[in-house]
């Protein structure tokens, strides 16, 4: 599964075919039939194994306490630098393709919206209630804004490959942000 989710990160899914697939992983076309009934749940297994890992590498287990992140700028930066740290960040070019043909065969539309969206937010927004004293609309709100701005800055990321330039516009987006939550009287430090 690793080694098919890496293959996909890297090549995408408009041309992705299982004998291809097969051969970058070492295995027979015939493996990869016994192990998944179709291409359509492989593709399905292997979106679902990239989505838990970004989950699990980003937000997972407690953020920001775990990373030692007491403020809310920080921790706004850290998630961006663990989306974007090693092979996640391989995550949004194929984010971007499965967003824009939602009408893949392949792919479950709901689960897109779901677990590439709400996986990633839903934690971010508990984060923002519990640990930065948010209500549950002003969570909803800058997180929304938050993962807009990574999408988009990953964009930038990809196209230009400088990461500092980026490191240093999400740094200042994550200033801006704390400024906005203190000016409406949130908390910015835990």
């Amino acid at each position: 599964m690793a080694a098919l989710a890496e293959y996909i990160l890297e090549f995408g899914l408009a041309e992705f075919s299982l004998r291809p697939a097969a051969v970058a992983v070492g295995v027979t076309h015939a493996t990869l039939l016994r192990h998944f009934e179709s291409k359509e749940a492989l593709i399905h297994e292997v979106v679902d194994k990239i989505r838990a890992d970004i989950v699990r590498t980003t937000v997972g287990a407690g953020v920001p306490l775990a990373s030692g992140v007491t403020k809310l700028e920080d921790f706004v930066f850290d998630v961006w630098k663990r989306l974007t740290c090693g092979s996640n960040v391989h995550q949004f070019p194929l984010l971007y393709e499965l967003v824009a043909d939602l009408h893949y065969r392949g792919v479950d539309r709901n689960q897109i919206r779901g677990s590439l969206s709400q996986d990633l937010t839903v934690p971010i927004v508990q984060t923002f209630m519990r640990h930065f004293g948010l209500s549950a609309d002003e969570a909803d709100i800058v997180t929304t804004l938050v993962v807009a701005q990574y999408r988009g800055a990953a964009v930038e990321l990809i196209l230009t490959r400088d990461e500092a330039r980026a490191d240093r516009a999400m740094r200042r987006f994550a200033k801006a942000v704390a400024v906005d939550v203190r000016s409406r009287g949130g908390s910015t430090t835990v």
